[in-house]
């Protein structure tokens, strides 16, 4: 799976730039992400980032997550009852730059994030069954708060992003927001 290769690519070099930059100069977050679309309501998510420091206030950090959507319906025709069934699969690998403000008790941040996502759709109609992906360009914009609760660990409060993905084969451009909660464990 070219992601998984991408997420393992992402994680050396976040670390790498922290060992090459010094102690508490890289810092990687798994957590749960909300995201909403078009009107849809990803609820279920999940979001991994990671980040190498340049310096105490600007990093590069690569970022991977993953959306899903799905709704379950029955059609009546007169005396015909036909389940239908859609879903959506999301995930994006997207990197840019990072500018943390740290402070003693908290760190606010903002990154611009630009890359791809892949888009799978999924549904049935009966015992009829249809699947396709495409991929196309994506975007995530916003900033968040970290928490510090150790010496190498926070907890990311919140972090909102104006979130844009271009499925090219579906011909559509969606914005939407993604909003991000987890554990930050920094090196």
């Amino acid at each position: 799976m070219q992601y998984a290769r991408c997420l393992g690519i992402m994680g050396m070099v976040v670390l790498s730039a922290g060992i090459a930059c010094g102690q508490d100069r890289a810092e990687v977050f798994g957590g749960y992400s909300f995201a909403r679309h078009e009107g849809a309501n990803m609820g279920k998510g999940f979001d991994a980032s990671g980040t190498g420091y340049v310096n105490k206030w600007f990093g590069i950090e690569g970022d991977f997550s993953g959306h899903y959507w799905g709704q379950s319906v029955l059609v009546t025709n007169g005396f015909v009852v036909i389940p239908v069934q859609a879903n959506v699969r999301l995930l994006s690998f997207q990197g840019g730059p990072k500018f943390a403000f740290r402070a003693e008790r908290v760190t606010p941040y903002v990154h611009a994030l630009f890359g791809l996502a892949q888009t799978m759709v999924s549904g049935s109609v009966g015992a009829l069954s249809l699947s396709t992906s495409t991929t196309g360009f994506s975007a995530a914009i916003g900033g968040g708060l970290d928490i510090p609760v150790g010496q190498h660990l926070a907890i990311r409060a919140a972090q909102v992003d104006y979130s844009y993905v271009q499925a090219r084969d579906f011909d559509i451009h969606s914005n939407g927001v993604r909003i991000v909660s987890g554990l930050v464990v920094r090196f």
